[in-house]
């Protein structure tokens, strides 16, 4: 499952699941191998409750959409470099296997570094990622790479460049709107910085590996039971469309 997409709300409406007497707890509470884990999952939560109460109105809805808009950024930035290097390194030595490292390098001068930095960084290189989309040529060589999904590579690398565009829009807004909050530390969204953010997800996605690892080999439970436990999850990513359960994923 791709729970890292998941929004923070989300991820809150599971751990809840979890930690309800009246639904999952009894269940977690009954294996002492699960039951373990209660306390890990509680600071989890509470820490991901911090992050979106510090978030509140106008602020809040645009560190939402920063988030979203973060992880389909960083999304695509993997899915372009990942493509170039199996291009790479599908093609015979030589001048067009060159051709593609070339064109990732053109593209990700920093390799994947870009994507872990502020949303004002990512902005900076998505002008200039804008600069190079005006050469003809690149546009020629990208879209030549057809996708499963009927679109081209050129198609994904604009998508990567608007998203950190928009990344760049989001930023101004904030910076604006705290300037007009008294009170509100500056570099912080609503209170709450975007390090804060990723630390509260990055836990909660750890703390969900952890209970999937137990779940596999806890004892005293039915196949029903087990299947219960990852439901709320479950139906979560239904939800937010990222399909059916499956390994968690590190998060973003």
């Amino acid at each position: 499952m791709s729970a890292r997409l998941l929004t923070t709300e989300e991820m809150l409406g599971v751990s809840e699941a979890w930690l309800d007497p009246s639904r999952l707890r009894p269940l977690l509470e009954g294996s002492p191998l699960l039951g373990g884990l209660l306390p890990s999952i509680e600071r989890a939560h509470q820490d991901l409750q911090a992050v979106a109460q510090g978030s509140p109105g106008e602020l809040g809805e645009l560190l939402r959409e920063a988030l979203h808009t973060d992880q389909r950024h960083d999304r695509k930035g993997r899915g372009v470099h990942g493509v170039l290097t199996a291009l790479a390194e599908l093609t015979d030595p030589g001048p067009g296997s060159q051709r593609w490292l070339d064109l990732r390098g053109r593209l990700f001068p920093e390799g994947l570094e870009v994507l872990g930095q502020s949303y004002q960084a990512e902005a900076g290189y998505a002008e200039r990622l804008g600069r190079e989309l005006d050469d003809p040529a690149l546009q020629v060589l990208l879209s030549v790479v057809r996708l499963p999904d009927g679109g081209t590579l050129l198609d994904e690398v604009k998508s990567l460049q608007e998203a950190g565009v928009r990344l760049g829009e989001l930023e101004a807004q904030r910076a604006k709107l705290q300037g007009a909050s008294q009170g509100t530390p500056k570099g912080t969204e609503g209170g709450v910085d975007r390090a804060q953010v990723v630390k509260a997800r990055h836990g909660w996605l750890s703390v969900t590996r952890a209970l999937e690892a137990n779940l596999l080999v806890a004892g005293g439970l039915t196949d029903a039971e087990r299947e219960s436990v990852f439901e709320p999850l479950r139906a979560a990513l239904g939800r937010s469309g990222q399909g059916a359960a499956g390994p968690v994923g590190p998060s973003t």
